[in-house]
């Protein structure tokens, strides 16, 4: 799904929802929310950091037969993910349409939560956030990361990676 394609899909959610009852909150994180900020082309699904209630998931599965998308095209995949300093007051309105409410994580949580996942496809992802982080250091960046992930196993290499992810960064500006 390429950003076009995620808000259509969105807007198709808000309106299976329909205009009445509780605003439905859906925090989006990973690709989808990269593919809004154009620091990527697409990706598979829409990850969220939100509870699923029931109604919600009954609108989604709808949403999925309606536009033959996979089940699970809005998840909580990323919920292993979650930093503890995620901050509510730190996220954004990505789009408000009827009772949906969708917002993003900032980039500085973004980053950290690529960090953390670390999988080898987050790494193209780190070098392209990274620009967009109000972040100044290497060190700046581990503590933020020591804070938000303290159960997180201490790698004695980890400032050295994020220092040469920095510089590769700002050589690809």
């Amino acid at each position: 799904m390429n950003a076009d394609e995620i808000r259509s899909n969105l807007e198709a959610l808000a309106q299976e929802l329909g205009s009445t009852g509780e605003e439905v909150q859906v925090v989006i994180v990973g690709g989808a929310l990269m593919a809004f900020h154009h620091f990527r082309e697409s990706t598979t699904d829409i990850d969220t950091v939100s509870s699923i209630n029931p109604e919600l998931r009954k609108a989604i599965k709808r949403v999925a037969v309606s536009r033959e998308l996979p089940e699970h095209w809005l998840n909580q995949s990323a919920m292993a993910f979650v930093p503890n300093t995620l901050d509510e007051e730190e996220q954004h309105i990505v789009l408000k349409r009827g009772r949906l409410i969708v917002l993003g994580v900032s980039n500085e949580v973004l980053f950290l939560m690529k960090l953390n996942s670390n999988r080898r496809r987050d790494h193209d992802d780190l070098l392209r956030i990274w620009p967009a982080t109000n972040y100044k250091t290497a060190e700046e960046v581990l503590n933020a990361y020591n804070t938000a992930y303290p159960m997180a196993i201490e790698d004695p290499f980890l400032l050295t990676w994020i220092s040469d992810l920095i510089r590769t960064s700002e050589q690809q500006r």
